[in-house]
């Protein structure tokens, strides 16, 4: 899968973009929500795996920013957030993310998001061929 992920701080996203290659995926990384938008403007992604809390574009805002746009496929966007606070998982659920992970639950739990994902890419894909 094409995944963009992003987060404003570097030991994370180094971190985080470490663990999806090793999962064999393409990777690119942005520093902050506005250049992720910048980039999605301009490519074509399957899934977003996003920090909540950064400058300029939130993670919310852009999932918020992502579902108003009728891109060519559909981005499955996965946040994430150090903040452990009640109601963050509902939050995010209803401002547009399909999933929710903990920034620190670890490679096992980033591979199993991102299992997730892959079976609605490829659902979509089949669909998209079958109807095609």
């Amino acid at each position: 899968m094409k995944i963009l992920t992003v987060d404003d701080a570097p030991d994370m996203l180094l971190s985080i973009r470490v663990s999806i290659q090793k999962l064999g995926h393409d990777v690119d990384t942005a520093n902050d929500g506005l250049e992720a938008w910048n980039m999605l403007e301009k490519k074509d992604y399957d899934v977003v795996v996003s920090d909540w809390n950064m400058p300029y574009i939130s993670g919310l805002e852009l999932v918020k920013k992502i579902r108003e746009v009728d891109f060519e496929h559909y981005t499955y966007i996965i946040l994430c957030t150090g903040n452990d606070a009640q109601g963050d998982l509902v939050k995010a659920i209803d401002g547009g993310a399909d999933d929710y992970v903990s920034k620190y639950s670890g490679h096992d739990q980033l591979r199993v998001h991102l299992q997730s994902a892959q079976r609605i890419v490829d659902l979509e894909r089949k669909l998209l061929k079958v109807s095609g």
